[in-house]
């Protein structure tokens, strides 16, 4: 899929672990050609570059470090450059800080959604998944299960639906999102 410069959409997706951020990816990706630019995914191959072990400790190491030695915003902006260098619609997942969100909403065609479910639901949709990254206890889970509640309430996406319908059910959080970025101090949306 080609699109003019000025006319490719970028789609941000930031959520809690678990809430479904991969199942929006899909859709996008596989029903409307979207191409995927993954945070983690960027991380992961550094770690491996490094020989590093993939655990969540280590992926916030690097996406710390990365950000104290370059710019809040750095993931992002990496995976923008490539999004825009490959060119075509594009879906970055996942945001994380305020400034990641400040520096895509500077694309003409930007939309950050976000995606929570209810903290028990993310928790056993982790121990099905069983990556690497996830192996911490629900108890510390439940800390960041408020992330999203308090910018929004978002109707849960439990099941695949066209992304017409995932999109709509998200169209409440983004306001949220934006009052959230525009705070100096990091939110509880990330």
């Amino acid at each position: 899929m080609s699109t003019s410069p000025g006319s490719q959409v970028i789609i941000g997706i930031t959520g809690t672990n678990g809430a479904g951020k991969g199942t929006i990816v899909e859709i996008l990706v596989e029903q409307l050609g979207f191409k995927h630019y993954s945070a983690r995914g960027y991380l992961t191959k550094i770690l491996n570059e490094q020989g590093k072990e993939l655990t969540r400790t280590n992926m916030s190491v690097l996406a710390n470090g990365l950000r104290a030695a370059n710019h809040p915003a750095i993931l992002a902006q990496k995976l923008l450059e490539e999004a825009e260098k490959v060119g075509g619609n594009a879906v970055i997942e996942s945001i994380r800080t305020p400034g990641e969100a400040t520096l895509l909403r500077k694309h003409k065609n930007f939309q950050l959604l976000a995606v929570d479910a209810d903290s028990h639901v993310r928790y056993n949709r982790v121990v099905v998944r069983g990556s690497s990254t996830d192996k911490i206890p629900y108890v510390r889970r439940t800390d960041a299960s408020h992330a999203l509640k308090s910018a929004a309430s978002v109707p849960v996406l439990l099941e695949r639906r066209s992304v017409e319908v995932a999109l709509v059910c998200l169209v409440p959080v983004l306001s949220a999102c934006e009052r959230a970025c525009a705070s100096p101090a990091p939110c509880g949306a990330w």
